[in-house]
């Protein structure tokens, strides 16, 4: 027994001299897990850090992009507000003297009717002109804001009953979606024309009928949106960078002078129109203005 104990104390001491080179290991390895996870928590916390500044260095330059393009199309309508500016002048008073000629022939006429006509057809075709030459000098004039407190519901309401032929005659569905009080500072009168002339582009667009759906809403810094979507065909898709440049239409007997002259407004106000097509179909105009100033 004696013999067999002393042939086991080597062992045991060769155990415990094990277990001790072990469990100091294990403590060493538990060191440096705690620093390796400490390490990544710092490196996941940079990387978190450098995300950010990224996201925010690609949103500055994203804006700068939007910024310069705005600037680029400025210029180009300005300079093309000029040349519209000198061809209306010069085109309005030929159109006056062919519409008062045309009216004196019209008069002297009475009585023959088949001639008579084609005098009215030379009346109506020069006030169609002049409608153009209006809309050229409106879009080159220079926008005076009257601000004041707008409800822009209230304004596209009055737009829709400003429309009213145009809605009948399309019979399209006029509908408000629900939605809080859309308070803005702006020219309620000017404002006004912009969504009349989205609301009668919109029946334009629905000949046969269809729905318009109007939504006004509070949004996030204090800005007010009003979204106008109808269930139309919606804009071709080669048409959407060029919707708002005058003289661009794709409808016939259009002037492409509409949308030119509402973003005119719109940008004078500070704001933004957009034009988009929905998922489901149909297009969607979308008009963003600073809120009501508190």
């Amino acid at each position: 027994m004696m013999a067999e104990a002393k042939q086991k104390d080597p062992e045991i001491a060769a155990l415990a001299e094990a277990f001790g080179l072990f469990t100091a290991q294990t403590e060493r390895l538990q060191e440096s897990h705690e620093v390796l996870k400490g390490r990544v928590a710092e490196l996941t916390d940079e990387l978190a850090q450098k995300n950010l500044e990224l996201s925010e260095k690609i949103d500055e330059i994203e804006r700068l992009r939007a910024l310069e393009e705005r600037m680029r199309r400025s210029k180009r309508l300005a300079a093309l507000g000029e040349m519209a500016a000198g061809v209306a002048h010069e085109i309005r008073n030929p159109l006056g003297g062919i519409e008062l000629y045309a009216g004196l022939l019209a008069r002297a006429l009475e009585g023959n009717e088949k001639d008579k006509s084609l005098a009215e057809k030379i009346i109506s075709g020069t006030r169609h002109l002049d409608g153009i030459v209006e809309g050229m000098l409106a879009f080159t004039r220079e926008m005076e804001i009257e601000r004041a407190p707008v409800d822009l519901a209230e304004v596209a309401r009055q737009a829709v009953e400003l429309a009213a032929g145009a809605v009948e005659a399309s019979g399209v569905e006029v509908v408000f979606g629900a939605g809080t009080q859309a308070a803005a500072s702006g020219d309620a009168e000017l404002l006004r024309r912009v969504f009349l002339n989205i609301v009668t582009n919109a029946c334009q667009a629905m000949p046969e009928g269809g729905r318009l759906t109007i939504a006004c809403r509070a949004a996030e810094a204090g800005a007010a949106i009003c979204e106008f979507a109808d269930t139309g065909p919606g804009i071709p898709a080669d048409a959407l960078d060029r919707i708002f440049n005058p003289f661009f239409t794709a409808r016939d007997g259009g002037t492409g002078l509409g949308l030119a002259i509402s973003h005119r407004i719109v940008e004078a106000h500070g704001g933004e129109i957009t034009a988009a097509n929905a998922a489901d179909g149909g297009a969607v105009f979308t008009v963003r203005l600073k809120g009501e100033a508190r």
